[in-house]
């Protein structure tokens, strides 16, 4: 782990704290810029020569401030995560720095040009969150009665890693796809792919009937052909993307988190069920796409599955439940 992720963690840390103290100005959003604003006038007035620890301390507390008021942000469900705004703040400016060429009036028309391209950019991004915040809510109350490991959050997570990894799919198809895949699993464990297809096809509700024939076929199939043990040809890219979002990111604590879940808690269940599905002669089906967007993380995922043992799931268990209290 890196300082930068180090830190991320220990922020999140704090902001529980803040929760369990409930001290009002830590979890404030007006507080918390008002915090960062006074460490930004310290910063100016240690700015001097020989004077670089001190300055370098003052800098921490912008940045931590920072930290505070995205995870405060986070907490109510405003923005995504740290890595997300690190992540969207590297590609926006690598779009806006990297095309100049040095030269002042050059520069100052490339600059207005690629803010201007941004803009539409977010006003699309804007839509298509709108877009899937209504989808989200019509299709939530199918998951309700879902097992702990098959709620609307799953859904909510294999949309996310569908549109990480996307590259040539429409969003929407993907966004319905990634809500409607799971609709039917407490109905229905070992059918729920097949219930989800004959919906798309059948059940005409207001997101589905705007669909094209194809399109239409192409979320069929890739709510039937999204789970582990589909060895076929996909229909499409959808469904490959679906399949591949839907195996999550290969990290074993996720894993051994969303089975204890899936396995009711119990260790012993769960251990087996790791095994079977994720080790590297499991069951699961890696596609293509996700082998490549994974290559390195999966080699040493399964490694780790080969190797996990019932204590090391035992202690994850109970890292879990204090994260809780």
């Amino acid at each position: 782990m890196n300082e930068c992720q180090e830190l991320i963690e220990l922020s999140k840390l704090n902001h529980q704290k803040d929760i369990k103290r409930g001290t009002k100005r830590y979890l404030e959003n007006s507080s918390l810029l008002d915090a960062i604003v006074s460490e930004v006038q310290e910063v100016k007035e240690e700015i001097k020569s020989n004077n670089a620890p001190k300055l370098e301390d003052e800098l921490c507390d912008i940045l931590w401030g920072w930290m505070m008021l995205v995870e405060n942000l986070k907490d109510l469900g405003f923005v995504s995560s740290h890595e997300k705004i690190l992540k969207r703040a590297l590609k926006k400016y690598q779009e806006r720095i990297l095309p100049l060429v040095g030269e002042e009036i050059q520069d100052e028309l490339i600059w207005k040009e690629i803010k201007n391209q941004q803009k539409e950019a977010l006003k699309r991004e804007q839509e298509l969150l709108e877009f899937r915040r209504a989808v989200r809510t019509f299709y939530e109350p199918f998951y309700k009665d879902g097992d702990l490991a098959h709620q609307i959050d799953h859904a909510d997570s294999v949309c996310d890693l569908a549109l990480e990894m996307n590259k040539e799919c429409d969003p929407k198809l993907i966004i319905l796809a990634a809500y409607i895949h799971d609709i039917f699993n407490a109905t229905d464990r070992k059918n729920h792919n097949k219930l989800a297809y004959e919906y798309v096809l059948e059940a005409n509700d207001k997101f589905l009937k705007e669909l094209s024939k194809e399109e239409l076929l192409q979320v069929a199939h890739a709510v039937l052909e999204h789970r582990a043990s589909f060895q076929g040809e996909f229909y499409s890219k959808l469904s490959e993307i679906i399949s591949s979002a839907d195996r999550g990111k290969p990290d074993i604590k996720e894993v051994v988190i969303r089975s204890l879940q899936f396995n009711g808690n119990n260790i012993k269940d769960a251990y087996h069920h790791i095994k079977r599905k994720y080790g590297s002669n499991g069951y699961a089906n890696y596609p293509k796409s996700y082998r490549e967007y994974f290559r390195k993380e999966l080699i040493e995922f399964q490694k780790r599955v080969d190797s996990i043992t019932i204590e090391e799931i035992e202690s994850i268990q109970k890292d879990l439940k204090n994260r809780l209290l």
